[in-house]
């Protein structure tokens, strides 16, 4: 039976599902298995490399799609192993970190989760100086990260991850039961775990999931936020049910019109670079329709992708607002020193200079007399990875046409590097999974040879016990030809 068991959901990932094993598999900590779940996967280059994952250390298992919990569930109820650590698909591990959590585990019987920093990789970079862990803090602010080791029995305890937290936070859900359960929480303060980000990762939640979820929590632990309710109020008072994951280091800027000036009030919030934010202002006064909203998303030179910008009734949260889209990104007007680059999917804005900004086409009329909240999905990159210039682009000046010819010539010279280091680790990946191949067949022979050289020993055991009853049958022969000789 294995001391821990790394629990692997997967689904329609298989470019990065290798690595996540070869981080798996390179653990400085011997007694561990993995179990792979394939929940239901329907892309078929995904099944095939599934199919052809084979290690000694490795059990897989097919199911129907169930979604994340089920499927972590699934691969629980199948490990034999005392802890228990979840690892998605897509992300690593460090080699030290079984090592370091099971010792922790082992020394401390009172703790029940042992979480460590975490490193982001893939479009964002940057170290994730993950809060330790307090109470009842943790009510209003996940703090634990998912890949965190835990004990089956606990699991066991509480009934595993709960289904019905359909836009994530199943592990905060899970986290909170273990609490309940009244097991510590140790936190490990180095980088031992690898989160992947893409334009697909779930960066955040929007208004309507996030109180979904934040209901779930109170309906599955409603003991426990009633007995901390001064907690959960206090969060509400300060403005941060969900806090920033890293040091914020831009501002961006509302520039909120009223009837007495032409410039209106500025109002700002700091957010992190290179990650996905949720910006909210919450706005009590009556707008005047003299002037439109502005906003400034930042002041330092790179690309900010917008996601969504939608405004809300504050009283009964009814949008009346929303822009979320290409054709609804294209009725806002970019001013100053933004430059609007194509995307499928964001408002991607180049900022050459020091001033972007951009007014909300919204009628300051449907505003009037009315409390409202605006919320920003906002991500500020200082590099040029992925940029297209639209050709509809009208530079202001000879000396913006040299910056725009300027970073045409830098992406054309990025985009080179990028698609030689992809055919580089394409190139990789083939040998590296050449290579498991040629490792399974020697595997296969060298079994093979084992099974047949203890074939072999037994066959001579065999043949040395009859050459031994021979020569017994030998000796009485002779013994009975001298008795009659004589």
């Amino acid at each position: 039976m294995p001391k821990v068991s790394i629990i692997i959901p997967f689904f329609n990932q298989g470019y990065c599902l290798s690595e996540s094993i070869d981080s798996a598999l390179s653990q400085n900590f011997d007694d561990y298995d993995i179990i792979i779940v394939n929940d239901g996967s329907t892309d078929p280059i995904s099944n095939r490399i599934f199919q052809s994952i084979s290690d000694p250390k490795i059990q897989k298992i097919e199911t129907e799609n169930q979604g994340l919990s089920a499927a972590r569930n699934t691969a629980v109820k199948r490990s034999t192993a005392e802890f228990i650590l979840p690892l998605d698909s897509d992300d690593r591990l460090h080699p030290d970190y079984l090592k370091k959590a099971v010792q922790i585990l082992d020394e401390h019987k009172e703790v029940g989760i042992v979480y460590p920093n975490v490193e982001l990789f893939g479009e964002e970079q940057g170290v994730w100086q993950v809060e330790s862990y307090s109470f009842p803090e943790i009510l209003t602010n996940p703090q634990i990260v998912a890949s965190s080791l835990y004990r089956k029995s606990d699991w066991e305890a509480v009934g595993g991850y709960k289904s019905d937290m359909i836009y994530g936070w199943e592990d905060y859900d899970f986290w909170l039961s273990l609490i309940e359960l009244g097991r510590e929480v140790y936190h490990i303060p180095e980088v031992l775990f690898y989160y992947r980000q893409t334009e697909g990762s779930m960066a955040g939640l929007d208004r309507g999931k996030m109180l979904y979820s934040f209901e779930k929590l109170y309906q599955h632990h409603r003991g426990l936020y009633e007995k901390n309710i001064k907690a959960v109020f206090n969060a509400a008072i300060d403005g941060k049910p969900h806090r920033e994951r890293i040091t914020s280091n831009e501002v961006f800027e509302l520039h909120l019109p009223d009837s007495n000036s032409s410039g209106g009030n500025v109002r700002s919030q700091h957010y992190k670079i290179g990650a996905w934010s949720r910006i909210e202002f919450q706005i009590a006064e009556s707008i005047s329709e003299r002037h439109a909203i502005r906003f400034d998303p930042g002041s330092k030179i790179g690309v900010f992708d917008i996601a969504s910008i939608k405004v809300f009734n504050a009283t009964n949260f009814e949008e009346i607002y929303k822009a979320d889209s290409p054709k609804a990104f294209s009725e806002i007007a970019l001013s100053g020193s933004a430059l609007a680059l194509s995307h499928d999917r964001f408002l991607r804005i180049l900022n050459t200079e020091y001033d972007p900004y951009f007014y909300l086409p919204l009628e300051a009329e449907k505003l009037r007399d009315l409390p409202i909240v605006l919320e920003i999905w906002i991500r500020f990159k200082p590099n040029l990875s992925g940029l297209s210039v639209q050709n509809q682009i009208q530079p202001t000046s000879n000396q913006q046409l040299v910056k725009i010819r300027d970073l045409e010539e830098a992406l054309r010279f990025q985009k080179e590097q990028e698609t030689l280091l992809k055919y580089q680790e394409i190139s990789l990946r083939e040998e590296l999974q050449n290579l498991r191949n040629e490792r399974a067949v020697i595997l296969s022979e060298v079994n093979n040879a084992q099974a047949s050289a203890k074939s072999l020993q037994a066959e001579l055991f065999a043949l040395q016990s009859e050459h031994r009853k021979l020569i017994q049958r030998r000796d009485e022969l002779e013994k009975q030809v001298d008795e009659l000789s004589s």
